[in-house]
């Protein structure tokens, strides 16, 4: 970034505040100019130093048009691709626009959609603006600084560039951010009330003894900053079937908008199945979160018993864990270490050892995801196979299958030098064909050897 580009995005948003002023009448052009100041302020300039004036008011009045009016808990979304002769600017790009209470996720949970439904995202401008309203809900000005002041409230707005889209769809994008933003809202709502039902369930667990301590670490563990909770509700087992508790739900998975996991939760699995299982169990769901991240749901499942100590439902939490539970060893988090170390006494190599510097290599940097999901035995099995290629570099093949049938994770480890795109597709194909299924989720990690 040069001192130039600055200048002359400074004096270009000089001409926008000067064209607020001339065309709105002077008592009531100060909101409107601090909003498009504060709307441009945090924008690259290079963003902005191509386009005209004109376009720049009509880009930021037409945001601060939508804001004009909101009910408390409400988001106003709008899309549309401006033209100059309905909208007074234009674009080539299709515009979405929307205000809302200010909350965290927003603008990933938004944009992963966005480009998730072939609407790439070219441009984001998301000033948070601190709004008085009047008792009608119509905004009455803006304030300066984002403090808490009475009859005021913290507001989000957004202003999302994507690929040109087809008018026929803008209706369906439009839907598609409210329902997102409708996850958003009900996660942030109900994260206190998740946080402190993990909590009760920590408690309920380690009632029943020491042979569950681990388990009870792992619920504690969460609470502190590893887990993002997004989701929660109790099943009751009735016969074969797994019924929900009504009243439990919170988060994403409410009454309103739990329609959409029905049958992707328990992924088809028999109150049998999870009765024979492990009083805690770490899976994951058969859809991706629309907040936050847009990777498949982490699920954490914990038996719920009766005074004779038959397991009769479940507890499932659904979120994602955090950056900060990827950062942290394996060796530090509960039912990981216990994984870890039956490795490493299996194994039962000499602590100063190559082999054991080099599988202590291997643990550490294991895919997460998959050391949560994995029996000690499967990490066994495959990490000491790991080990073999660091002597004999060459293609080898890990599958994991999921205990309940819905899916199978594959390991393809491949030597550096013989790795790019088209072989990644081709074994995908290998292994859709291999299968009989699809591939919902790849990913590539590159790594030194030990």
């Amino acid at each position: 970034m040069t001192i130039g580009l600055l200048e002359r995005k400074a004096e270009l948003i000089e001409r926008v505040a000067q064209r607020v002023r001339e065309r709105l009448e002077p008592e009531r052009a100060g909101a409107p100019e601090r909003f498009v100041r504060r709307f441009y302020a945090h924008v690259a300039p290079g963003d902005v130093v191509n386009d005209t004036p004109d376009n720049l008011f009509g880009a930021a009045l037409g945001l601060w048009q939508l804001g004009q009016q909101r009910d408390p808990g409400v988001a106003n979304v709008r899309v549309y691709t401006p033209r100059l002769d309905e909208h007074g600017w234009q674009s080539s790009h299709t515009i979405v626009e929307l205000v809302t209470d200010d909350m965290p996720f927003i603008l990933e949970s938004v944009t992963a959609y966005l480009n998730h439904h072939d609407a790439e995202v070219r441009l984001a401008i998301h000033p948070i603006i601190q709004v008085e309203r009047d008792a009608a809900h119509t905004l009455v000005d803006i304030h300066q600084k984002l403090e808490d002041a009475d009859g005021t409230v913290r507001e989000s707005y957004m202003h999302i560039e994507v690929s040109e889209q087809l008018e026929a769809r803008h209706e369906e994008l439009r839907a598609g951010v409210e329902r997102v933003l409708a996850d958003v809202r009900a996660a942030v709502e109900d994260f206190p009330a998740m946080h402190a039902r993990c909590g009760e369930i920590a408690e309920e667990l380690g009632m029943r003894g020491d042979h569950v301590q681990e388990n009870v670490d792992f619920l504690r563990w969460l609470l502190e900053d590893h887990f993002t909770f997004l989701g929660f509700r109790r099943y009751d087992f009735e016969g074969d079937r797994a019924v929900v508790v009504k009243g439990t739900g919170l988060g994403i998975l409410r009454p309103d908008l739990a329609a959409a996991f029905t049958g992707l939760l328990t992924g088809g699995q028999r109150p049998v199945e999870i009765q024979q299982a492990a009083p805690l169990r770490i899976t994951k769901a058969n859809r991706t979160s629309t907040v936050h991240r847009p990777v498949r749901l982490d699920t954490i499942g914990v038996q719920c018993v009766d005074d004779d100590g038959n397991v009769v439902g479940e507890h499932l939490f659904i979120g994602l864990f955090t950056a900060r539970a990827y950062a942290q060893s394996p060796r530090e988090i509960p039912i990981l270490r216990g994984k870890v170390d039956y490795v490493v006494q299996k194994s039962d190599f000499h602590s100063e050892s190559y082999n054991f510097k080099t599988l202590a290599y291997i643990l550490d940097s294991y895919p997460r995801d998959e050391l949560f999901q994995m029996s000690a035995e499967e990490l066994y099995d495959i990490s000491l196979g790991v080990l073999d290629l660091q002597e004999r570099p060459h293609i080898a093949f890990f599958p994991r299958h999921d205990p309940f049938g819905r899916f199978v994770s594959c390991l393809v480890y491949v030597p550096r030098e013989q790795y790019d795109t088209d072989f990644r597709l081709r074994i995908q194909k290998i292994l859709t064909q291999a299968y009989d299924g699809e591939i919902l989720a790849y990913y590539t990690m590159m790594q030194d050897t030990a």
